[in-house]
C-alpha cells in the first residue's frame, strides 16, 4: 500500500523514514508511535470481538484498514492481558482530643474543607473495601516491530 487512509504516508514509509532521536541513536520516536498505534488497534479489535461497545472498539471500527496495513507490511511479537479496574472505597478514622467541650463544638462547626488532612497515615490504619469492577479492557504489548523484508525497497 502506498497511502494510508487519513495519514498521507503509508505505515511502511513512516517506519522507513523514521529518524533516530538526537540524544539516542538507537531510539526512533516515530517507530515508537507506530507501536503504540498498533497496540491500540489490536486492543480495539479484541474489544470488538468480545462485543464491547467502548472507545477502543469504535476506533478500531473506524481504522480496520490501518490494522490490515500493519499486518501486510510488518511482523511483531505481542502478548495480551486484561486490565481490570475496581472502584475502591477507603476510609480513615482519626480521633481528636479537646481540652474543653467548647473547643470540641467549635471544631465541629468548622467547614469540612478547613480540616487539614493528616500528615502521615500508616496504610495499615486504612479501611479499604473493593466496591465493584468499573472497567475491563484488553492490554496488548507489542515489541520487535519490523518491516516485512520483501516490502522494503532494495538499497
Amino acid at each position: 500500500m502506498t497511502k494510508t487512509v487519513k495519514q498521507g504516508q503509508s505505515l511502511l514509509e513512516r517506519y522507513q523514514n523514521a529518524t533516530p532521536h538526537p540524544q539516542n541513536a538507537t531510539h526512533f520516536p516515530e517507530r515508537s508511535k507506530l507501536v503504540v498505534e498498533l497496540q491500540r488497534l489490536l486492543e480495539g479489535e479484541l474489544c470488538q470481538k468480545a462485543g464491547l461497545s467502548n472507545y477502543a472498539s469504535r476506533k478500531y471500527q473506524e481504522n480496520q484498514e490501518l490494522l490490515k496495513e500493519f499486518r501486510e507490511n510488518f511482523t511483531w511479537e505481542q502478548n495480551e492481558s486484561v486490565r481490570v479496574m475496581w472502584d475502591v472505597v477507603a476510609e480513615y478514622q482519626d480521633y481528636q482530643d479537646f481540652d474543653t467541650k467548647e473547643d470540641l463544638i467549635n471544631y465541629l462547626r468548622k467547614d469540612i474543607s478547613e480540616i487539614a488532612t493528616p500528615d502521615e497515615v500508616d496504610h495499615c490504619e486504612l479501611d479499604i473495601n473493593f466496591d465493584s469492577v468499573y472497567e475491563r479492557v484488553p492490554s496488548v504489548n507489542v515489541w520487535r516491530l519490523k518491516a516485512v523484508e520483501d516490502k522494503c525497497p532494495s538499497a
